[in-house]
């Protein structure tokens, strides 16, 4: 498979697990980021197949990169502990998966984002 993960996640360990998870899938390359800001500073020129994202961040919220990906019609997750009636309209765009999830849950949906 030559998809290209984008995480987007502060906690390391939780991060490092998406992301071995997804290269073992079959995943060609996954990028991890830790704020909106690197992410943005990626998407300004790059689009990536599909997104894991915990909507909140050390840094806040990350709505602005939720919506970029919405309006690139790029599909993802939103990995959070958050109860998706907390959360703003840009993030409800996304398929909604509380933390935390057995490893063939996340990879459940990722197949199904991707077809």
């Amino acid at each position: 498979m030559s998809a290209v993960a984008f995480i987007l996640e502060d906690e390391p360990i939780i991060a490092l697990d998406i992301e071995d998870l997804l290269l073992q899938f079959g995943c060609s390359d996954a990028k991890v980021f830790s704020t909106a800001d690197q992410a943005l500073r990626w998407l300004d020129s790059n689009t990536p197949d599909f997104a894991i994202i915990d909507p909140l961040l050390k840094d806040g919220y990350c709505t602005t990169v939720a919506a970029l990906l919405s309006e690139r019609s790029v599909p993802f997750i939103v990995y959070s502990g958050n109860n998706a009636a907390e959360l703003t309209s840009e993030f409800r765009m996304g398929i909604m998966v509380l933390k935390p999830a057995a490893p063939d849950e996340l990879l459940d949906v990722v197949k199904s984002i991707l077809g």
